[in-house]
């Protein structure tokens, strides 16, 4: 464990070090571009836990600048997977078989390298092309032991990050972390979210959600239909699709958060295809997350009270929906410029 909090905490504090330098000489914003590249390298570095929490920073304009979240957006497919003979032996583990039992062909190289997992395209023997997801050995203790080392990490890192003028109770965001990332690494829990997540939203023509082979999905491995498609930042993606798209993204993302409360919680660039015939792919259920009712209606009001800008009400409505502590000052949102209607929709 010291040998592991060594590992974490030297580059971290050292980094933030750093920036407070930056700051303290007025050299910030020339030398952001490379602390930039400096913050997501000792992220990659630093396993899987660690990226994971940096592909959903990379989507948190609110919290850190374009430089860091152009970044931070190549840890969403960028990563070195691990060898095949340890992906194909832990696949054999998990069905209880040799593969050439299950599947006519497997691909040799993974078609994508995740934070948790690889996966490959495969072939079973009945004909159907799938996607093949194999946990990397050891994720769970790897991860166990960073989230408890961050924990106890988290009073000195919040401490220098109020330096930075950022007040983050990053103790809670640490133990909310792991408990959604300790439900991603059970990947029969992702499986049973697919099929649920399908349910609710599948029906819409525009979202498509691939079919789960539930006979070869275990706990480490899932095997899911394969689906042939476009990252959404593709340049080959029509200008006219890429409007139906976001329409059907924002359609599908306010019937998640506003009427059945049960919401995918990774959405990022990497989770998410454009298919041929137009409709959009959700990938990946690991981390998924719901929203009570009253809260759902919290949010409702939160739109019209940003829509009229009635910041003092909103404040209020941040209070008690437990979004910023009792107590807390609100002065600062009282008079923000209105923000756009599209922003307060994707929001």
């Amino acid at each position: 464990m010291w040998r592991r909090d060594l590992q974490i905490s030297v580059p971290l504090t050292t980094f933030l070090g750093s920036v407070l330098i930056d700051f303290q000489r007025g050299v910030e914003i020339e030398n952001r571009a490379l602390r930039a590249t400096q913050f997501m390298e000792i992220i990659a570095g630093l396993g899987p836990a660690f990226i994971k929490a940096g592909q959903a920073l990379s989507s948190r304009p609110d919290l850190l600048p374009p430089d860091y979240l152009r970044e931070l957006q190549k840890l969403q497919d960028r990563l070195p997977p691990f060898p095949n003979d340890l992906a194909f032996k832990i696949i054999e583990e998990q069905l209880g078989r040799p593969m050439s039992e299950v599947f006519s062909r497997v691909e040799p190289e993974p078609v994508a390298a995740a934070s948790i997992g690889q996966v490959y395209k495969g072939y079973l023997l009945t004909g159907e092309a799938v996607a093949i997801k194999v946990q990397r050995p050891e994720c769970e203790e790897i991860i166990g032991l960073d989230i408890y080392i961050l924990r106890e990490l988290s009073g000195t890192l919040s401490s220098m990050i109020k330096l930075l003028r950022r007040d983050i109770d990053l103790k809670a965001i640490i133990e909310e972390f792991g408990k959604l990332i300790y439900e991603e690494l059970d990947y029969l829990q992702e499986a049973r979210n697919a099929q649920r997540f399908g349910e609710l939203y599948g029906k819409n023509p525009m979202i498509y959600i691939p079919r789960i082979f539930w006979r070869y999905s275990r706990s480490k491995l899932l095997v899911m239909e394969w689906i042939d498609g476009l990252r959404l930042t593709s340049p080959l993606i029509p200008e006219n699709q890429k409007t139906k798209l976001v329409q059907a993204m924002v359609q599908c993302s306010l019937q998640q958060i506003l009427e059945n409360g049960f919401f995918h919680a990774d959405p990022h660039g990497g989770n998410l295809l454009a298919m041929a015939d137009g409709r959009l792919v959700y990938l990946d259920f690991g981390m998924m997350s719901e929203v009570e009712a009253y809260q759902r209606y919290g949010i409702l009001e939160a739109v019209i009270h940003l829509v009229n800008g009635d910041y003092n009400s909103l404040g209020k409505l941040y209070m008690r929906l437990g979004f910023i502590p009792p107590g807390s000052q609100h002065a600062p949102l009282l008079h923000p410029p209105p923000p756009p209607l599209a922003y307060v929709l994707c929001w």
